[in-house]
């Protein structure tokens, strides 16, 4: 259990949790636990940084419930004194975050993640087709450890350009179980092939065996996720870089 903050470490503490709320667009609460003391703050030291919040909203995407623990890291000095923590080496973090599935429907279909989506290039029968993602994107949370998602992509073909619709199914990873991609359906008239339709659930499969994904100066693992009707708690384990400004 940790000890209770020195008065040091608490004024380090809010001028953090201050800049930090400051970049929200709303929040229930929002706390954050500095770990230093203001020696070592303005040397640029921090042992930890400890984030906890509910009802978090940033750049209009929404967390019910979000808990985030760094390990020792070295920060720029005079940031922490203006409320924001910038790295000047890659920090380890955990995360914890509960979403609804109407918050995972609005930050698929924000530019904010589907900007960072990149194409998928495949090669069906010796011919390069590029598939790219289309909102609106539709989660669903049934429960019974399952995720899907309701969608439209982009074909990019050597014979022109054409939509699909479809309809996927994800088992997620647990500590003795890969995630499995449990169906991959098309919308009913699009005339998809055969050797198209393995080609994709190869390709995706491939996705969900990476052990980390990189996403804009951070690499990151999902550990766990609890699926509930309606809802997904997510653990990530993260090495990060930097932290983009959330006004930008």
């Amino acid at each position: 259990m940790a000890s209770e903050p020195r008065p040091d470490e608490q004024l380090v503490s809010r001028a953090v949790e201050a800049g930090l709320s400051s970049q929200l667009d709303a929040a229930e609460n929002v706390s954050v636990d500095v770990r230093t003391d203001l020696l070592h703050a303005v040397q640029g030291q921090v042992d930890s940084v400890a984030v906890s919040g509910q009802g978090v909203v940033m750049q209009g995407l929404t967390v019910q419930d979000m808990e985030v623990q760094t390990d020792r890291i070295q920060v720029n000095p005079l940031s922490i004194l203006f409320g924001k923590v910038e790295f000047n080496q890659p920090v380890n973090a955990a995360a914890r975050m509960t979403l609804t599935e109407s918050d995972l429907d609005r930050a698929l279909n924000s530019d904010l993640v589907l900007n960072q989506i990149p194409p998928l290039h495949l090669s069906v029968d010796g011919e390069k087709v590029i598939v790219s993602l289309q909102p609106p994107l539709k989660v669903r949370l049934p429960g019974n450890n399952r995720i899907g998602l309701d969608g439209n992509a982009r074909l990019q073909e050597p014979t022109g350009t054409r939509q699909l619709g479809f309809s996927v199914v994800i088992i997620p990873r647990t500590d003795d179980r890969p995630a499995l991609l449990e169906s991959f359906n098309c919308q009913p008239g699009t005339g998809m092939s055969i050797a198209f339709t393995i080609a994709l659930m190869q390709k995706l499969q491939e996705i969900l065996d990476l052990p980390y994904l990189q996403i804009d100066g951070m690499a990151f693992r999902i550990k766990n996720l609890d699926v509930h009707a309606g809802s997904v708690a997510i653990q990530t384990e993260a090495r990060v870089h930097r932290i983009p400004d959330l006004q930008s």
